[in-house]
């Protein structure tokens, strides 16, 4: 799809491939994502954060060449309040399990 942007959603974009993905708003409350329950909003169990960090893998992967992950300090809700709850576990989990290539390590 050259010069073209398709926005799609992780489900939808399961079993495609595209050169470049985007995936924006990777902050907590919303990649993992709070539940709805009962006119408030809840963190995910156990097996609701799990099922959302298999769709999390599966957008990832979508990319071929270039993946850009966005993030930053908060977000506003649909209310107007600010919440701070910071990056995503699913981007903090994974920048930890990078391998190490700071200029700190010296080979020999």
């Amino acid at each position: 799809m050259i010069g073209k942007v398709l926005l799609t959603t992780y489900h939808s974009a399961k079993g495609r491939e595209f050169d470049t993905v985007i995936l924006p708003g990777l902050l907590n409350g919303i990649i993992p994502r709070n539940v709805p329950e009962r006119g408030r909003w809840r963190p995910a169990t156990a097996k609701e954060l799990a099922e959302q960090q298999r769709t999390f893998y599966v957008a990832l992967t979508r990319a071929e060449r270039t993946l850009h992950l966005i993030y930053g300090p908060g977000y506003h809700t649909r209310s107007g309040y600010w919440r701070s709850d910071g990056p995503s576990d699913f981007l903090i989990e994974m920048y930890q399990r990078l391998p190490s290539t700071g200029s700190s390590e010296q080979q020999t």
